[in-house]
């Protein structure tokens, strides 16, 4: 397999390219990219260095989805720093999330029922600890009674 010229072990960026792979494919999340089309990515946009650049901590560079929504594919993501997609992601609250369950109307449903956490489990499909911290308010706070 031939990679572009980077200063860093094939290894370590095979390593890095086959974990985003695999992290997108637990998330049920489409990933797109050869590991070529890959490397050639991040070095586009931060240059010879972007091994360095890229990682986990809150300054390094992570490949970030438009709207957390989609595949990994060109189009559909950006550079930005683990700080700025925190944000973005922050954003998204409620039935907004593209992980989310429940809708806001539901969750008023559940706020107000007096059914039991288990029968309100069943009856949306989510678990009985999600009911819990819902009716506690712990979770979906944003939701009016």
């Amino acid at each position: 397999m031939a990679y572009p010229r980077i200063n860093f072990h094939p290894h370590n960026v095979q390593q890095a390219y086959w974990n985003q792979k695999w992290v997108a494919k637990c998330r049920g999340t489409e990933f797109c990219f050869t590991m070529n089309d890959w490397v050639a990515w991040w070095i586009e946009r931060l240059g010879p260095d972007w091994f360095k650049l890229r990682g986990r901590k809150k300054d390094q560079y992570c490949m970030a989805r438009l709207g957390d929504k989609g595949a990994y594919e060109v189009g559909n993501i950006k550079c930005i720093t683990n700080s700025q997609n925190v944000k973005e992601r922050a954003s998204l609250k409620g039935q907004k999330n593209p992980a989310a369950k429940l809708t806001n109307a539901q969750v008023k449903g559940i706020i107000n029922s007096n059914m039991k956490p288990t029968r309100l489990a069943k009856q949306y499909n989510v678990s009985r600890e999600l009911i819990w911290q819902i009716k506690a308010r712990r979770i979906w706070r944003h939701v009016a009674p």
